[in-house]
Order: structure tokens, then C-alpha cells, then sequence
């Protein structure tokens, strides 16, 4: 009985001070109306009393603003030195991988890529009864060696009677070793354009105030082409050449030995397509070291952790250096270290 009665009592007295200070309230009301209030007017509502542990509850269960976010100045400022760092790296990468690259191809450019053409001048040697011939030093700045050339020959004679008179003529080249072996003999027939008299005499007179002053020459320039394809060897390249006249009447002011570079296969697009070339090679050697300095980078870091334990990467070896120690099961017994005693079985 006295249990069934305990909780009746603890309310009670659990409500006597929230009474106690209903009727204060109540009564500070009352004398505040008694004061300052009009009879008339209608006294405001006394709030209700309720303990503490609803009024928490209340409080707990209402809707609360979300404070707004701080700023955390501190990750800013990491983040911004890493990108400042990264960046730095980055185009430091990038102008040494230019560099090197753009060097890269300097050089295969060079070695690949032989200079268009060469003119050699020529100085015939004239005697009574002999041949004119004369002799250019070739070697490898005119002629690389392993590339392709074309020969020609440029004389410039004048339209003299002993020239017109000499009608066709033969010009022979030979390109010589540095041993004095022959790789090339060729023979090429050449002869001064026509002109008849009276075409002759039109062009004299049209051209007479010219020819007082010095402007102009009763001169022809001939272009002679002696060989169209000739491969330079690699072991035995071309040192000099030798030219000769066969009729040692001619008369001749000046002669070029021309030599003009083929280009064939790679040489052809990097030649002809200088920049598009170079941009594609340049651009494709600078991927092709990004992506290794990328792998070593990040070499090792996407290897799987090791199970049997220890470091990543260590395949967990046993004493007697056996490397399938990390893969046996678990159901079997490890081996002893050496030199202790094995138990006996139970």
C-alpha cells in the first residue's frame, strides 16, 4: 500500500513549488493592474508555468536557423599555395620539355634535312689544242653524304662568231672520292639559241641605248642539266668535280656548277612543311615526356596492399627466403625459425 501510494506523493510535491510560484505570479499581476491599469482594461494573460524538462523538450523539438558558414581562411590560403606551386612546376615542366624537344628537332632537322642548293664557280683552263676543263671542291657541305642531288651547269657565253660558228659542243662532268674514285661520268650535248640576221639587227637597234650605257650585252646564259638523280654514298662520299668542254674554241665569261638537293620520303614533308612539321613533332615529344614524368610520378602508388602484413609492396618472405610464404593459407603452420626446437605433437 505504501508503494502504490509513493508516486501520489512525489506529484504532489513535485507540484507544490510550481503552485507556489503560479500564485506569485498571479498576485504581481494583480497589484500591477491595481497600480497603473484601468478597471476597464483587460489584463494580459499570465504565461503558464511548465518545468523544466518540457520547456527543454519544447526547445529541443523547435526549428532552429542554421548558422551561416565560416570561412576557413586557413584552407584557402593551402589551397592557393598549392596551386601556386603547381603551377610553378608546371610551366617549369613545360619549358624545359619545350626546350629539349625543339632541340631534339634542331638536330634531326640538320641531319635529316640538307641545305636546297650549292654553287660551285667553275675556271676553265684554256690552251691551244686542249680541251678546256676546270674543277670544283664538293665535299660534304654541298653534297651530304646519303641524300640525293640533281647537277647542272650554267655558262654564260657570248653571241661572238667563233661560238656560233662552233654549233654544237659536248660538256662532260666527273664526280670524284677523296681516293680519286669515279662515281659519276655523264656527257650532255649543249648549243647557243638562234638568231637570224634580221632579228639580230631589230634587236641590236632596239636595244642600242642600253647597250652604249652597259645596261644590256649580246650575251646567252645557258643552263645545262647533267644528271637528275645522284646518290651521294655514306662510305665513300663526293669530294670534287671536274668539267669539260669539247671544242677549245668556245669562249665563255663565266660557269656555276649548280647542285640542288632531292628531298625524298621525311626530308620532302619536314623540308616543304617547315612549320606544320615542327609543330606536330615539337608538340608529340613534349606528350610523350609529360606521360613518363606522369609514371614516374606516380609509379608504386596504385600497388594493393599487402595481406600477410608489413609494408606495401613486400611479399611477406619467410626465413628461408621462400616467396610463396605471403600465399599460403591460413589453416597451415608456420615454420620455425632455424635453430629452434620443434615440439613434439600432442
Amino acid at each position: 500500500e505504501d508503494s502504490r501510494r509513493l508516486p501520489v506523493l512525489l506529484r504532489r510535491h513535485a507540484a507544490v513549488p510550481i503552485q507556489r510560484e503560479q500564485y506569485r505570479q498571479d498576485s504581481r499581476a494583480a497589484g500591477r493592474r491595481l497600480r497603473g491599469s484601468s478597471p476597464l482594461s483587460p489584463s494580459p494573460p499570465s504565461p503558464p508555468l511548465v518545468s523544466r524538462s518540457r520547456a527543454q523538450a519544447a526547445a529541443a523539438m523547435a526549428p532552429t536557423a542554421a548558422p551561416p558558414p565560416r570561412m576557413d581562411w586557413d584552407a584557402v590560403a593551402l589551397w592557393g599555395e598549392r596551386v601556386v606551386t603547381y603551377s610553378v612546376r608546371f610551366w617549369m615542366l613545360f619549358v624545359l620539355a619545350s626546350t629539349s624537344a625543339i632541340s631534339a628537332y634542331l638536330m634531326v632537322y640538320r641531319s635529316v634535312v640538307p641545305d636546297a642548293s650549292h654553287v660551285r664557280a667553275l675556271h676553265f683552263y684554256f690552251a691551244d689544242g686542249v680541251e678546256p676543263m676546270a674543277e670544283a671542291a664538293l665535299g660534304e657541305v654541298a653534297m651530304a653524304p646519303g641524300h640525293a642531288y640533281a647537277l647542272s651547269l650554267c655558262l654564260e657565253m657570248p653571241e661572238s662568231e667563233p661560238n656560233q660558228l662552233a654549233g654544237n659542243f659536248m660538256v662532260e662532268l666527273s664526280v670524284h672520292a677523296w681516293n680519286n674514285e669515279t662515281l659519276l661520268a655523264t656527257r650532255r650535248p649543249a648549243i647557243l639559241r638562234y638568231r637570224s640576221g634580221l632579228v639580230h639587227a631589230l634587236w641590236t637597234v632596239a636595244a642600242l641605248p642600253l647597250l652604249l650605257i652597259g645596261r644590256a650585252e649580246e650575251r646567252q646564259t645557258l643552263r645545262i642539266p647533267l644528271h637528275e638523280l645522284f646518290d651521294n654514298p655514306r662510305k665513300t662520299p663526293a669530294a670534287w668535280a671536274r668539267v669539260r668542254l669539247s671544242k677549245p674554241a668556245l669562249q665563255v665569261y663565266s660557269a656555276e656548277l649548280r647542285v640542288d638537293a632531292i628531298f625524298r620520303g621525311l626530308s620532302y614533308y619536314m623540308h616543304t612543311y617547315r612549320f606544320a612539321t615542327a609543330l606536330v613533332s615539337v608538340s608529340a615529344v613534349v606528350f610523350v615526356q609529360f606521360v613518363l614524368l606522369a609514371m614516374l610520378q606516380f609509379r608504386g602508388r596504385a600497388a594493393p596492399p599487402n595481406i600477410a602484413g608489413g609494408a606495401v609492396g613486400d611479399r611477406g618472405l619467410d626465413p628461408r627466403g621462400s616467396g610463396d610464404a605471403g600465399l599460403s593459407s591460413g589453416d597451415e603452420s608456420p615454420l620455425p625459425p632455424s635453430g629452434a626446437r620443434r615440439r613434439p605433437p600432442r
